[in-house]
């Protein structure tokens, strides 16, 4: 047992001062593996609250993008037995949605007009909505634990929803969720155009099936 040569920096408290920074201060009740779960979660409340000017509604899009995210990594876990991996899941399905939410903010508010609407879709879905359509199509939606739609109105927002969280589930329990969600990204950026509209199509069938 010899002292650490490498002390930490005073101008770097996790490194001396606060070893836990990185779970708020609360290193026995929160968890992050990655150290990604507050990046996300700034991004998306960051960029809500400046393209909408709403902080109540955006507080209330993020909180319900992490239910979201908890639903699906249960079910996951229910499904595989992987409880294990819960919180891991969780975070990782979290900052997929949260890119998604603050993506869709920029892209509402750049592309489409402005944001006309940020907040719960549901309890467990986070919502943003932008003025004009800026995708080609009546609606778009983006959605794990979030839900975006550009223009218009969608008919079925939530049943569609469902459908692309149960795809989601799909590609998680086939290849894991970091791969899995890396395909569902790439499919849901498909389902933007033309080329995907069978993603979307599915999305709808699976969430009026279910």
């Amino acid at each position: 047992m010899q002292e650490d040569p490498h002390p930490g920096k005073i101008t770097l408290p996790s490194s001396v001062i606060n070893r836990f920074n990185y779970v708020n201060n609360n290193s026995i009740n929160l968890v992050d593996p990655s150290g990604k779960f507050f990046i996300a979660a700034l991004f998306a409340l960051g960029t809500l609250t400046l393209t909408s000017g709403s902080i109540i509604g955006s507080i209330a899009a993020v909180g319900a993008t992490l239910l979201g995210s908890m639903v699906v990594s249960g079910i996951y876990s229910a499904i595989t037995g992987k409880w294990d991996q819960f919180w891991q899941n969780t975070e990782i399905i979290f900052n997929i949605s949260a890119a998604f939410l603050g993506l869709a903010a920029l892209g509402g508010h750049f592309f489409g007009g402005g944001i006309q609407e940020v907040g719960a879709n549901s309890w467990y879905q986070g919502m943003v909505a932008s003025r004009t359509n800026i995708l080609g199509f009546a609606g778009g939606d983006l959605t794990i634990g979030t839900s975006a739609y550009f223009g218009g109105t969608y008919p079925s927002l939530l049943s569609h929803s469902l459908g692309h969280t149960i795809q989601f589930i799909v590609l998680a329990g086939a290849f894991g969720p970091k791969v899995g969600g890396a395909a569902y990204l790439g499919l849901g950026l498909l389902g933007t155009t033309s080329l995907g509209a069978w993603w979307e199509s599915g999305a709808d069938i699976l969430g009026d099936f279910f």
